[in-house]
C-alpha cells in the first residue's frame, strides 16, 4: 500500500465508532425532546386558547414585549419555533433544575436539544429575539450547587403556605365576620381580631407587591389611593427607605394598581385592605400597621416593629401546621414568593414575563447583582431569587433601615 498509513480497517472502525456516539447523542436529544413536549402538553391542557402571558394593569407599555397566546405555546415546541418558544424552554428548563432539583448538565441538555432542533429553522431569529430568559436560567442552573451554601437562608412564603394559614384563620375570625359588631366583642377577643385582620393586610400587601418585610412597616395611610374599580399603593419613597448597605439592591418605587382577586382569597390585598380599614381608625400621617401597646391600645404614629411581624410569622405559620425550622421564612418571604408564583407556579395565563418580574420589584435593568459586603464578588441573581431557595440577603439588619 501506498499513499495511506493508516490501514483501512481501522479507519472504517473508527469511523463506525464515531458514527454511533453521533447516533448515540442524537437519540438522547430526541429523548429530551420529547420529554419536554409531555411537560408542554401538560402544561397547555386545562388552559383556554384565549389566554396570553399576563401583564399587570398599570404596567408601562414598553415591558409588554413579545405577545404570544395559548395556540402559540401549544407549538412552541415545534420543529419550526414561535414568539412562545423561549418562554415556553426558560419554563421547561425551571421545572426540570429548580422544581425537580436537577443541576446544571440537565439545563444544558434540554437547551442543546432543542437549540440542535431548530439549527436548520428559517424562523430561528424569532426564537433568538426572546433568549435573554433562556440564558438567564441557564447561568441560575449553573450557579445553583456552587458556593452558595456559605449565604444566609431564606425561603419562600408560598401561596399554599399562604391558603393553609388563611383556613386556619377563618376558623377563627371568617372574612364574613361582621366588623360592625367588632365593638361588642371582650379586649382580648378585639386583640385577637386586631392580629387576624393585620396579618392578612400585612402578608397580601407584601405579598402582592412584593415588599420585604422591613418595608411594609413603613407604609402609611398617606401611601394609598383608594377608589373604584382599584386602588393605588405608591411605593415612589422606596429608595428613601433604605440604608446604603453594600449588600443592598436599590430598588426602584412605582405606584401599584390593585385589582380584586377573588380567585385567590388568601392573597386578595383589595378584600383584606377593606377590611383593615373598616376596622382600623386612621389618619394620613399614621403608619397602616401601627405598633400596639403592652396595655393593647394601638399606638398609631409608632410603626410595627420588624420583631413583632417575625413573631407574626411564626405564630400563623406555626397554628397552620407549617414547620418554621425547616422554611425559615423571614425578612423577604413574601416577596420571594410572591414573585415566585407569579414567574413560574401561577397558571399559564397569569404568569409575568422576566422583564415584569424585574419592573414589578423594582429591580432595575443591569441592577440586579448583588455585593456581599466584605468579599465584593458580583452575582447576577434575579433568576435565582426567584427559583432557588437560597439568597444572598443578610438578615438581622431590619432595626437599620
Amino acid at each position: 500500500m501506498t499513499g495511506c498509513s493508516t490501514p483501512r480497517g481501522k479507519r472504517c472502525r473508527k469511523n463506525v465508532k464515531g458514527s454511533s456516539v453521533a447516533n448515540t447523542e442524537r437519540l438522547k436529544q430526541a429523548s429530551k425532546r420529547k420529554h419536554g413536549m409531555e411537560w408542554l402538553k401538560g402544561l397547555v391542557e386545562g388552559s383556554t386558547l384565549e389566554s396570553t402571558l399576563e401583564n399587570p394593569r398599570g404596567c408601562p407599555d414598553s415591558l409588554e414585549g413579545v405577545k404570544w397566546t395559548m395556540a402559540d405555546l401549544a407549538h412552541a415546541f415545534d420543529i419550526k419555533p414561535n414568539r412562545a418558544s423561549p418562554w415556553a424552554l426558560a419554563s421547561f428548563i425551571s421545572w426540570k433544575c429548580f422544581e425537580n432539583n436537577l443541576g446544571k448538565s440537565t439545563a444544558d441538555g434540554a437547551h442543546a436539544a432543542f437549540k440542535k432542533y431548530w439549527d436548520n429553522s428559517q424562523t430561528v431569529k424569532v426564537f433568538i429575539e426572546g433568549h435573554g430568559d433562556v440564558m438567564d436560567t441557564l447561568h441560575a442552573a449553573s450557579k445553583k450547587h456552587g458556593e452558595e451554601g456559605i449565604w444566609t437562608h431564606s425561603g419562600a412564603m408560598s401561596l399554599s403556605y399562604m391558603e393553609c394559614i388563611f383556613e386556619c384563620s377563618q376558623s377563627v375570625f371568617p372574612i364574613s365576620f361582621p366588623l360592625r359588631h367588632a365593638t361588642e366583642l371582650s379586649l382580648n377577643e378585639r386583640q385577637m381580631l386586631h392580629k387576624h385582620l393585620g396579618w392578612h393586610a400585612l402578608s397580601a400587601t407584601a405579598w402582592t407587591v412584593w415588599t420585604r418585610n422591613f418595608e411594609t412597616v413603613k407604609l402609611k395611610w398617606k401611601h394609598f389611593t383608594f377608589g373604584i374599580p382599584h386602588w393605588k399603593l405608591s411605593l415612589v419613597e422606596r429608595k428613601n427607605w433604605q440604608s446604603k448597605l453594600n449588600n443592598e439592591v436599590d430598588l426602584r418605587g412605582h405606584i401599584y394598581e390593585i385589582y380584586p382577586q377573588p380567585e385567590l382569597p388568601s392573597v386578595d390585598l383589595d378584600q383584606h385592605m377593606h377590611n383593615w380599614i373598616s376596622f382600623l381608625e386612621s389618619h394620613s400621617e399614621d403608619f397602616l400597621f401601627p405598633s400596639v401597646g403592652s396595655s393593647g391600645i394601638v399606638q398609631p404614629g409608632s410603626a410595627m416593629s420588624h420583631d413583632v411581624v417575625q413573631k407574626w410569622i411564626k405564630e400563623f405559620c406555626t397554628g397552620a401546621g407549617i414547620d418554621v425550622t425547616l422554611t425559615h421564612l423571614s425578612t423577604h418571604c413574601f416577596r420571594r414568593g410572591g414573585s415566585q408564583y407569579r414567574f413560574m407556579l401561577a397558571s399559564v395565563g397569569k404568569r409575568w414575563t422576566l422583564a415584569t418580574i424585574r419592573w414589578w420589584g423594582g429591580w432595575a435593568e443591569g441592577e440586579h447583582r448583588l455585593i456581599r459586603a466584605n468579599i465584593g464578588k458580583k452575582r447576577d441573581t434575579l433568576i435565582r431569587y426567584l427559583l432557588d431557595e437560597l439568597h444572598y440577603y443578610e438578615e438581622g439588619h431590619g432595626d437599620a433601615l
